[in-house]
């Protein structure tokens, strides 16, 4: 059964050419089946270090499982149920 969680993570952004891409750090490690921003913070808003957010997403049980062994996200986990 997919899991339901928020987690406080980290901004990254990557360029490729003109166009920049701002995503919580953890959905490259451990893809979410979908995320939104729970903080709802505008793109232009985000800043450098620190630029925590708090991301609401549905993973997999195995991913979630990964993510609750993963030393770098496990401490980050707010809270989660069934989704």
């Amino acid at each position: 059964m997919p899991v339901r969680a928020q987690i406080a993570d980290d901004w990254v952004e990557r360029t490729e050419g003109s166009q920049v891409y701002r995503f919580p750090r953890v959905t490259e490690a451990h893809q979410p089946i979908s995320w939104i921003d729970a903080t709802g913070q505008p793109a232009e808003n985000i800043l450098g270090s620190p630029n925590v957010l708090v991301l609401e997403g549905v993973w997999s049980d195995a991913e979630f499982a990964l993510m609750q062994a993963d030393p770098m996200y496990a401490s980050g986990i707010l809270w989660s149920e069934p989704a």
